[in-house]
């Protein structure tokens, strides 16, 4: 959304405009108004027409009469009615009396991602990614039947968090494949009896030089639950047979791995704010992209290439749909989830906000917060 500078007495109300899949199918449908010259900040613009705004001065004074303020998870009280939380966070300020709300579509995905170009056929890497595991497609299929989706999911977000059929596709940009996602759960459900089979037929862990699997342990700001990400797969792992590694390591040394095409390892990964699927897709499974990470598939990169030059939306649909599919049906990664944003909010003062979920710039359409 664009505020355009009208003059304050000529404010109106436009419709918004819409992406490839509408925000409407997702959220509420919304208009928004225009912002005049000399309006306040996007976050004073949360009681439009419902309330006049107090002064800058008062504001303070007023949250403290009405009880509006919004306490930390640390008991510290605040002058806001509603502020973003660390996940853990979240927990304890719920219990404090806050509402905790979330938004209508996924403001994250996350991952956990095979490194190194591995499906090129003829790979040039420190260590020869073909020697790697999951090379192997019967080995990475096997990773993806050996985790319990739900349960994992369950215990790093909670509630409301649904499993990523692909990462970087979404319903909201082209090439979101129905097909891909309504396959899903039969071809990457949670079959630990199936993934022990597979590993069986491929040899596993005898016909590899590298059978011991690398899983980093790493943090990032936002992301806490990354390091819990990478034990609750490894304990699934080790309930199949696959062997694995904790490695520990910064999450500057693992990037500059894998863009430098040094990495053996698989590392979570997160795709936020979610990047539209044209360009979120390049970047993490082609070398059409700066930076970029490849798999190496020449299908996948034969396929990046003819989007780079085609500009008709309904091919560059059709060609992505084939991106998603090609490496949905190769196992090509371990896809986690798709992550809603959220807010913690005054219990005595918001009713709720139907909000679609977060860009670059922050969250948006304070106009849907429905004041008590």
């Amino acid at each position: 959304e664009r505020d355009r500078p009208v003059p304050r007495q000529g404010r109106r109300r436009e419709p918004l405009v819409a992406p490839h899949r509408p925000l409407a199918d997702l959220a509420q449908p919304a208009v928004l108004p225009q912002q005049g010259e000399g309006a306040g900040d996007e976050v004073r613009r949360q009681a439009v027409e419902r309330e006049a705004q107090p002064s800058c001065a008062e504001q303070p004074r007023r949250a403290e009469r009405e009880g509006a303020s919004v306490a930390g998870a640390d008991g510290a009280a605040g002058e806001a009615h509603a502020v973003t939380l660390p996940r853990d966070l979240r927990d304890d300020a719920s219990e404090a009396g806050q509402t905790v709300l979330s938004s209508s579509a996924g403001a994250m995905q996350t991952t956990m991602l095979f490194t190194g170009q591995f499906m090129r056929p003829d790979a040039e890497e420190t260590r020869d990614a073909r020697t790697y595991a999951w090379a192997d497609q019967r080995v990475r299929e096997a990773a993806n039947r050996a985790l319990d989706r739900e349960a994992i999911l369950e215990v790093l977000y909670g509630e409301g968090v649904g499993a990523l059929p692909v990462y970087t596709m979404d319903p909201r940009f082209p090439g979101y494949s129905e097909d891909v996602a309504a396959r899903f759960d039969e071809a990457y459900g949670y079959d630990p009896e199936k993934a022990m089979a597979l590993l069986a037929e491929a040899g596993y862990p005898d016909a590899f030089d590298n059978a011991e699997i690398p899983l980093v342990v790493t943090s990032l700001a936002g992301n806490p639950e990354f390091a819990q990400m990478a034990e609750l797969v490894q304990a699934y792992f080790d309930a199949v047979g696959i062997q694995t590694q904790m490695r520990e390591q910064d999450w500057a040394t693992g990037n500059t791995a894998i863009r430098g095409f040094t990495a053996d390892f698989i590392t979570p990964m997160r795709n936020a704010p979610v990047r539209p699927s044209a360009l979120g897709v390049q970047i993490f499974f082609t070398k059409h992209a700066s930076p970029h990470l490849d798999i190496g598939d020449p299908e996948v990169n034969d396929l990046g290439g003819q989007l780079t030059a085609e500009t008709d939306p309904a091919k560059r649909d059709e060609i992505l749909n084939k991106m998603f599919t090609r490496i949905f049906d190769t196992y090509a990664h371990l896809p986690m989830a798709t992550v809603p944003a959220s807010v913690v909010v005054n219990s005595e003062l918001v009713e709720g906000w139907a909000f679609p979920g977060a860009t670059s710039s922050g969250l948006s359409h304070y106009h849907l917060i429905d004041l008590k």
